[in-house]
């Protein structure tokens, strides 16, 4: 326990040190990504209908189920962060340890937030057959649609995972992307909600995601 404490500890100085310098760097992204929201959110309907299998009995439809549901938090993002870590602990890494830790809060901040504002903002999921706007406050998950917790918690931890370890960037961002798409394939999201979860997830991501710089016999 000390010496997660100390990871712990030791993480939260390079944040203090590291986030200032990164949040500059993300402004055009978001200002792309706000225009965009504006923009799709009067076509959600029709590119959602464009962009759909439709058929729940396809093997496509059946790999959207696998796919969305190992790509929760709970069945993705924590699997991933603890073979991180217990790699860091079996190999005496402490940054591949404080890697782990870094991409947990990466996920979980992103699912925090999502919630926070899927709460109050009481968009209905497209599943629920009620007309799309905003209802405010709902403790229902029929009005839980936007943003997408998948969409914030899988790009999350792909983002931190790409910003952790470049060689992998690749096939997480993918990984983090289908996850995405499986939620429009089972008509679980609007694309708005995915780019607004997507979004939030990859901004997590980069400010959180923790990546060693210089080599020392500890790490």
């Amino acid at each position: 326990m000390k010496g997660l404490w100390r990871d712990v500890v030791l993480l939260f100085g390079w944040w203090k040190k590291g986030i200032q310098s990164r949040i500059p760097d993300l402004a055009y992204p978001l200002w792309i990504g706000l225009i965009l929201l504006i923009f799709l959110f009067a076509n959600d309907s029709a590119l959602l209908e464009a962009s759909r299998y439709n058929d729940e009995s396809s093997w496509i439809h059946q790999l959207a189920r696998g796919i969305s549901h190992w790509g929760d938090f709970y069945t993705g993002s924590l699997i991933i962060v603890g073979l991180i870590w217990a790699m860091g602990w079996i190999r005496k890494r402490r940054s591949w340890r404080m890697a782990a830790l870094s991409i947990l809060a990466a996920a979980a901040t992103a699912g925090i937030a999502v919630n926070v504002v899927r709460l109050t903002v009481g968009r209905p999921r497209p599943s629920s057959g009620l007309p799309d706007g905003l209802y405010g406050l709902h403790w229902d998950s029929g009005y839980h649609g936007f943003p997408s917790g998948h969409a914030a918690t899988s790009m999350g931890t792909a983002s931190a995972v790409a910003y952790c370890y470049p060689p992998v960037a690749v096939p997480a961002l993918i990984l983090g992307f289908s996850v995405c798409w499986s939620r429009i394939e089972l008509n679980r999201h609007h694309w708005t909600d995915i780019l607004a979860g997507s979004g939030l997830g990859i901004t997590c991501g980069y400010l959180l995601a923790y990546r060693r710089r210089k080599r020392h016999p500890s790490e």
